[in-house]
């Protein structure tokens, strides 16, 4: 079965079945590390982080996922090794949304949030 579009009758973010106002979502980024992008439209925050090397990278990919495990709130994770101008760079990049509202709720606020604290304990 697939999930269904919340609607104002039953939407368990709180939201009507509706994404986060612009202005809302913009005021919560302030709740955030300052890492942290509000893309224009204001349907998806995202964050890149740099790791020392490729495991690092991995083991901070898991450490997210787990999170979004734990919250029950799923995001997106990509792990990069590029080769820059000396040396590999390696790093993980973090999307946010809410694909049934087709843009940001409250959740993804507090996944983020919960992203900066446990980067936070690695560092």
């Amino acid at each position: 079965a697939t999930a269904k579009k919340p609607n104002a009758v039953c939407c368990p973010y709180g939201q009507a079945g509706q994404p986060m106002e612009a202005g809302r979502a913009r005021a919560m980024m302030a709740v955030l590390d300052a890492a942290w992008n509000l893309d224009d439209p204001c349907l998806e925050i995202s964050r890149t982080f740099a790791c020392a090397d490729y495991v690092a990278a991995q083991r901070l990919s898991a450490t997210v996922t787990n999170l979004f495990r734990n919250e029950g709130h799923y995001g997106e994770v990509t792990v990069r090794r590029a080769l820059g101008r000396a040396e590999w760079n390696d790093e993980v990049e973090v999307k946010l949304k809410t694909a049934v509202l087709e843009g940001l709720s409250g959740m993804d606020f507090q996944v983020a949030a919960g992203i900066d604290v446990e980067v936070g304990r690695e560092a």
